[in-house]
């Protein structure tokens, strides 16, 4: 059954990555995320089994679970004020088989619709997903 949620997605820049508004689409055996500023044009686009796995964080910076063990996928600029006024961020990071296209990184801003979007890509994929800390020793 096709799915369809808000989101913010990560996209890389070539100064810097950025947030934008997002809807994230479960259907035909593939997830595809669009701006909302721009629902023709697709950010990511790809099928189901390429995604290698599901990552949760978090924190200030996405992560995911590297094979040296948690890594981020991009650091963000903290802003103006240090970032004191974000909260908490919840992080999913799927982590893609396409060279050109890593990483498909989205940002929840509540916690329910986060266990809602886990529960779907989960049953979708196939891939359980990781929570990621990161290390005590990293700074």
């Amino acid at each position: 059954m096709p799915l369809a949620f808000e989101t913010r997605a990560l996209i890389d820049e070539t100064d810097a990555p950025r947030e934008l508004e997002a809807t994230v689409h479960l259907s035909d055996g593939r997830i595809t995320v669009t701006a909302t500023e721009d629902p023709d044009n697709s950010v990511h686009s790809m099928p189901y089994d390429r995604i290698d796995s599901i990552s949760y964080s978090k924190g200030r910076d996405p992560m995911w679970n590297s094979p040296e063990g948690p890594a981020p996928v991009a650091r963000l600029s903290a802003g103006a004020l240090g970032g004191i006024f974000r909260g908490t961020r919840h992080w999913v990071t799927l982590k893609t088989s396409l060279a050109g296209d890593p990483f498909i990184v989205l940002r929840f801003g509540s916690e329910p619709q986060l266990k809602r979007a886990l529960r779907a890509l989960e049953e979708r994929t196939g891939r359980q997903a990781e929570i990621v800390a990161p290390r005590k020793d990293a700074r």
